[in-house]
Formats: structure tokens, C-alpha cells, sequence
């Protein structure tokens, strides 16, 4: 949980391009060239002068998918907004400065009872929000193929009631361009830079409605390098939160790690990724740190490999590029609650994370 104000300034990024068609199992046949920018993209700014060194280390904790409720043959079927949904993992969500989470969930006030009869439309309602920010998630990326599940008003209905109760949203659709865009999270002295993207969607986007921070898979390392070069000058680190791959799939594709690096070398400091709804591996390449998917948090799936996931703990220090990495294994019980792991799924949330090399130095 913060232990300061958290404030969330939004700076100018690069035009989204419109959807290429691709989806996250069929990129286009482009070759990713690592911190690569276009020819006529202007050389980068000097490094702000006045960005003086925070006085202490940070903690960021990042949970994976959030879900709370989604339509079956036209009926909703909610996750019960109990006091104890969250109980488990609040240890090391409020033991850390900064907690992020992927909320696959549109928010409204009052969800209808009865809408699409397709199982993809997913809805939640304002004390579902209560409950992640009683459990110390600070901020949610809103950047995933279910942003638009209640149109424009359940996308701007999510912002509001979030904001209401102290969670900033990131990534969320924009009616004015860039959507691909460099969100500033300032915490205990720290300038964090955010850019929240997705590879997924599940509508295409529709003229005149709000604009989602979608880019094909061909397309992220191209288009977001520069946004991530930019930001690096003005920030003290720069992290990554990309929606993207192959559900259910324990290994991220090529083209991913070939994109994730890309995004390293030009300045992302931590790549988190989501959607696969199953764990996949953390890697430390350079100095980054590239956790491909941390599979569900909260969701109504509770078999055995989708069940198992974890708090992954992020920690910063003044002056130190190499980051320090730690992982609490967790576990949805009944009720879809996460809770601390037993002996056995912890050991198989460390085998699907595998092993993060140590610092170079």
C-alpha cells in the first residue's frame, strides 16, 4: 500500500495505428529490430537535469488477471463481493508501496441482470472496486481485449467509480489520440512511467467511440519503443504493462520475446504481461525483468493450472538499474479467493516462473 500520494500524470505518446486485423496468434511476417524507431522519428531529448535521485527504495507488488463476473446464456453470474475475496493476498499487496493489477472487468454502477448471451462480456459493480482497494492495489491497467464489454459508458463508468475509490486506472480508452501514451505514477519520491498497451481486443474499434491502446503483435515493439524512449528521459524507470499472447499457453511465442526485448533495449525497465490466464516464465534479460503472463488473480475458473498464480514483488533501488525479484505463490480457493499456496502449488507456481538469473554485478 502507498505510504505517499500517488498522482498519475498522462504525457503525449505516439499515434495508435488502426488494427492490422492480426490477433495474438497470427502476427504479421515483420521482423522486430530491438529499440528499432522509424527513420524520421526525432532524435530523443536530452535527460531532464532536475530528476533527482529518490532518497529510498521502492517496493511494486503485480498481480495478474482480475474478473468479476461475466453474462452465461444472457444471465450474469457475479462474483459474490465478499469481505474475505481478498483477505489472503492482502499481506503482500500492503507490503508493498505500489500495487498493480490487470482488471479484466468493466465497472458499472448497476450491472443489468440480464444482457449478451456470449460467455466474453464480463461486468462488475463498485463494491467489487471496494474490495481491491481495501486489499491495497493502488492501480489497475484497464488495457485488455474486455475494456469495451459494456460499450463506452461501462468504459468511462470503470474510470470514474476507480478513481472514487483511490484506484488509478491506466490504459484506459481515450476519446482523443495517442491511446498509446506514457501514464507517470509518482510515489515516495519515485517517477514511474507506465505504458499500458494490448495485442488482444475482442471488438474492432468502431468510429467515434472511445479509443483502446491496441496494437497488433507486429506492431508493439515498432510503435511503443519510441514511447518507452521518450519517457525514459523524465522518469526514474519505465514499466510495461502489455495484454497479449495465447490463452492457456505455459510458454510465451516468439514473437513475444522478440518484442519483450525489443522493449528492453529501448528503455522498459519491467515488462508485465497478461491474458494467457496461466503462468508462464519471469526472465531477466539485461537489466530488465520480463514476466510474460502471472496467469488469474480473482476468476471464475478454478482448474488446477488456471487457479495457480501469484504475487510478483519488484524491488527498486536509488541508483541500481538491476532490480530485485520475489514471488509469493498463491492459489484461488473457494469462492475465487487468492490465498497463499499449499506446499504443492507452490512448488508448481515456482516451476512455471522458473528461476530469475541475479543481478550481473
Amino acid at each position: 500500500m502507498l505510504t505517499a500520494t500517488l498522482a498519475l500524470v498522462v504525457a503525449a505518446g505516439a499515434p495508435t495505428p488502426a488494427p492490422s486485423g492480426a490477433d495474438e496468434l497470427a502476427p504479421r511476417e515483420a521482423p522486430v529490430s530491438p529499440g528499432a524507431r522509424p527513420a524520421d522519428e526525432p532524435a530523443l531529448p536530452p535527460v531532464t537535469p532536475s530528476l533527482a535521485q529518490p532518497d529510498a527504495p521502492i517496493q511494486l507488488a503485480f498481480v495478474g488477471d482480475v474478473m468479476f463476473g461475466r453474462y452465461v446464456g444472457g444471465r450474469l453470474q457475479p462474483i459474490p463481493a465478499s469481505p474475505r475475496l481478498l483477505t489472503g493476498a492482502r499481506g503482500p499487496l500492503t507490503a508493498a508501496d505500489l500495487a498493480i493489477a490487470n482488471l479484466e472487468t468493466p465497472i458499472v454502477e448497476a450491472p443489468p441482470r440480464r444482457g449478451p448471451r456470449e460467455r466474453r462480456r464480463f461486468v462488475g459493480r463498485a463494491a467489487h472496486v471496494a474490495l481491491l482497494a481495501a486489499a491495497g492495489i493502488d492501480a489497475v491497467s484497464l488495457a485488455n481485449n474486455h475494456a469495451d464489454d459494456m460499450d463506452d459508458a461501462g468504459a468511462a463508468a470503470t474510470v470514474a467509480i476507480l478513481a472514487r475509490h483511490g484506484v488509478t486506472a491506466l490504459g484506459a480508452a481515450v476519446a482523443t489520440p495517442p491511446a498509446v501514451r506514457v501514464e507517470t505514477l509518482a510515489a515516495s519520491g519515485w517517477r514511474l512511467a507506465i505504458v499500458a498497451v494490448t495485442t488482444v481486443r475482442n471488438r474492432s474499434q468502431r468510429a467515434g467511440a472511445l479509443e483502446l491502446p491496441y496494437l497488433a503483435p507486429a506492431d508493439l515493439a515498432t510503435v511503443a519503443a519510441p514511447v518507452i524512449a521518450r519517457a525514459r528521459q523524465d522518469h526514474h524507470r519505465v514499466i510495461v504493462l502489455v495484454h497479449w499472447g495465447a490463452e492457456g499457453r505455459h510458454h510465451p511465442a516468439p514473437w513475444q520475446r522478440q518484442a519483450a526485448h525489443a522493449l528492453v533495449d529501448a528503455g522498459a525497465d519491467l515488462v508485465i504481461g497478461s491474458h494467457p490466464h496461466v503462468l508462464q516464465p519471469i526472465e531477466r534479460y539485461r537489466d530488465g525483468v520480463i514476466a510474460y503472463s502471472l496467469g488469474n488473480f480473482v476468476f471464475d475458473n478454478r482448474a488446477p493450472r488456471q487457479s495457480r498464480t501469484a504475487v510478483l514483488t519488484i524491488g527498486l533501488t536509488p541508483g541500481e538499474p538491476c532490480a530485485a525479484v520475489g514471488v509469493t505463490p498463491m492459489a484461488l480457493g473457494p469462492g475465487y479467493r487468492p490465498r497463499p499456496a499449499g506446499r504443492a502449488d507452490a512448488r508448481l507456481v515456482r516451476a512455471a516462473l522458473g528461476t530469475v538469473a541475479p543481478c550481473a554485478r
